[in-house]
């Protein structure tokens, strides 16, 4: 008879005898699954180490008792979030009796993204907290989280476990060296000079720029904003989720303020990598912590609403966070050193991560996919069937623009030359529509245009090594072009 060995695989368990909750502010409807998401996760490590689950969170509890209304719209960004803007730097006397109703003094609870008047409610009541955010370093492998407590003893743990500025920075070297290796193939080197400002836009309504019981806006920094762009070279960068109105306002007031201006949706790690130089300015985005680490020097207008500690700096300051990978972040030994108090195993580093594993899981790229996405070798072996399929359309696209239009010659009776003149585009550059049929650019040729057959008013511009094609028409004045192009959006040329 053939005896069979058993193997136990099975770890020592750490079991914590410690309740846990989750907390955040429950009067803000918008990002409200963002929030629900992160504790889900949490179930991962503490379901190996408490011995009863974590309790559900105080929003949810709220919602079966009546006392917050569930969700009856999408929790995008909310239309109307005048009552969390109220209390979001300090709570009122009603509030704050209602909440202190779901808060146990004995729970440790976790927040994604207190505010600080939520962070005041719970240092009132005595509780221990852990305040969890989405890092603004966010050009590494893979997203990493923000942890920071009230408790002496849990930030003790968190500071010999957060990531060192020295690991951080070899990821931005390492970006970098790969970008300019190409970039050194394509691009000349850049001209001596003062370098352009790069304004990092924001949304309307991002947390980071909550002042006293508003958004700051633009218009409440000139005094500080004048000297820094007046006369110099402005690039805006825009947010790809901030809405036209309140891009289009901070467009108009640099414009008034800068030497030029030029709109720009150029990706921002890019930028970061390139080796041509380059200052950034903005309210609060996060891009401009991780300017430095890339050699390119920013400037906040307000503070940073998740300051960052790292080692080198020594002892933490009160509201820096800690850098944690979300491998960590998963693992129930370094959450059983926290509660425990105890030096967790290893300094984290982001040698740990697993690429993209955060951001596939929350579906957060930001500008990380820009930058990464671009074609290499590789994708291009991948698709080159539907490479070749796209060159046929470019090719009958070719085809039949030629057909429904003529050479656009300054001698031909037949062409409007009223088009011959600079115009200024959207994004700030000035575009050239020269005689015979070139569109020009800052000097080089970079499409063709052509006047549509039987009408004297109407062009095609076709740019050159893109798949975009612009339709202009002239307007009765004869100083601006209404446009659409080839996805059917809308915009107006002013004559430069």
């Amino acid at each position: 008879m053939v005896e069979t060995i058993q193997y136990d695989w099975t770890e020592p368990r750490i079991v914590i005898d410690r309740e846990v909750g989750f907390i955040d502010d429950v009067f803000r409807h918008a990002f409200w699954p963002a929030k629900e998401f992160f504790y889900d996760l949490l179930n991962v490590p503490f379901c190996k180490i408490l011995q009863r689950p974590p309790q559900p969170s105080v929003r949810r509890q709220m919602w079966k008792d009546g006392f917050l209304t569930p969700p009856t719209v999408f929790a995008g960004p909310g239309r109307d979030e005048s009552l969390w803007l109220q209390h979001y730097l300090k709570m009122d006397a009603p509030s704050k009796a209602l909440l202190k109703r779901y808060v146990k003094p004995d729970i440790v609870y976790l927040c994604y993204e207190a505010s600080p008047a939520l962070l005041d409610l719970l240092d009132e009541v005595g509780v221990t907290y852990i305040d969890i955010r989405i890092s603004p370093l966010r050009f590494m492998q893979d997203i990493v989280l923000a942890l920071r407590s009230n408790s002496p003893g849990i930030n003790a743990v968190l500071s010999l476990a957060s990531m060192t500025r020295t690991d951080i920075e070899c990821e931005a070297m390492m970006l970098m060296a790969s970008y300019r290796h190409l970039e050194r193939y394509e691009t000349l080197p850049a001209p001596s000079g003062q370098p352009p400002v790069y304004f990092v836009g924001q949304t309307a309504t991002d947390a980071s720029i909550i002042v006293d019981q508003g958004y700051f806006r633009l218009e409440n920094a000139l005094p500080s904003l004048l000297p820094r762009i007046q006369g110099r070279d402005v690039v805006y960068l825009r947010h790809p989720s901030a809405n036209e109105e309140h891009s289009n306002r901070e467009i108009h007031i640099l414009r008034q303020l800068a030497g030029s201006l030029k709109v720009s949706e150029e990706a921002s790690y890019d930028i970061l990598c390139s080796e041509r130089p380059a200052e950034f300015l903005g309210i609060s985005s996060g891009l401009l912590q991780e300017c430095w680490f890339f050699g390119k020097p920013s400037t906040s207008l307000i503070p940073p609403v998740c300051p960052l500690f790292f080692p080198e700096n020594g002892e933490p300051t009160a509201g820096e966070y800690f850098q944690i990978t979300f491998d960590t972040f998963l693992s129930d030994k370094f959450w059983a050193s926290m509660f425990t108090q105890q030096v967790p195993e290893r300094r984290d580093t982001p040698r740990h991560m697993r690429q993209n594993h955060l951001r596939e899981l929350h579906n957060v790229w930001w500008g990380y996919a820009p930058h990464k996405g671009r074609a290499n070798d590789f994708t291009r072996s991948q698709t080159r069937e539907l490479q070749e399929k796209i060159t046929k359309l470019q090719g009958l696209t070719d085809l039949l623009f030629s057909m429904v239009g003529q050479e656009a010659n300054a001698t031909d009776s037949d062409v409007n030359t009223a088009f011959l003149r600079s115009w200024r585009w959207p994004d700030g550059a000035e575009v050239v529509l020269a005689p015979g049929g070139k569109v020009m650019k800052a000097g080089r040729y970079c499409g063709s245009w052509r006047q549509l057959a039987g009408r004297r008013s109407a062009i095609m511009i076709s740019w050159h090594g893109s798949e975009w094609l612009d339709m202009a028409e002239l307007a009765p004045d004869m100083m601006s072009l209404k446009c659409r192009n080839n996805i059917g959006s809308t915009f107006v040329v002013m004559a430069a």
